[in-house]
């Protein structure tokens, strides 16, 4: 339960702050062309930290640790993860390729970045599945 509170309360420090960060942008641009982004960001950081606010009121309520202990949620979930990590990886190595081709056939640097980062990003997740995968099979 401390865990949760205590990620509760980084979370919503951090759109706090991203309210208030979009608040000063508003009032210390010198354009006009910005201030409904700013506004709409300033509001949306300042309902998702109520948000978080309101959750840790309810963990410290004990209302939230009645549902969460339940063994088919969390295996619903690990499965579900699973397949969204290996889909993830799929797109990014199908992106790969796809500029790969552009970058053949037009020759422009930027394609050859995304490329390179597309192919670094799934390699560490591949890695990181790797490692995770023997740590769960070492703790069972």
């Amino acid at each position: 339960m401390r865990k949760k509170l205590i990620k509760n309360a980084i979370c919503e420090v951090f759109f706090l702050l991203l309210g208030l960060i979009e608040l000063a942008a508003i009032f210390f641009s010198n354009g006009w062309g910005h201030e409904l982004k700013d506004l709409i960001l300033a509001a949306l950081g300042f309902f998702i930290a109520l948000g978080y606010h309101i959750n840790a009121q309810d963990i410290k309520k004990g209302h939230r640790d009645e549902f969460e202990d339940d063994e088919r949620d969390r295996y619903v979930s690990n499965v579900a993860d699973a397949r969204v990590l290996k889909w993830l990886n799929n797109i990014v190595l199908i992106v790969a390729v796809i500029f790969a081709l552009l970058y053949a056939n037009f020759k422009v640097e930027t394609f050859i970045v995304i490329v390179a980062m597309s192919i670094f990003y799934w390699n560490v997740s591949m890695i990181l599945q790797i490692i995770f995968g023997i740590i769960e099979d070492r703790k069972n």
